[in-house]
């Protein structure tokens, strides 16, 4: 499924959403994250 089709304004991905979208990239992007959240203190909502 492609992403536009899955999520939109209306339907925001999660976490989980992104992480099972990306595969094998999602220890990557749990790092990544985790240097941002570190780095610029994001407030998540």
């Amino acid at each position: 499924m492609n992403w536009s089709e899955a999520f939109n304004a209306n339907r925001q991905p999660s976490d989980d959403d992104i992480k099972a979208f990306i595969g094998q990239g999602k220890l990557l992007w749990s790092e990544l994250f985790s240097y941002i959240d570190a780095a610029y203190q994001v407030k998540h909502f």
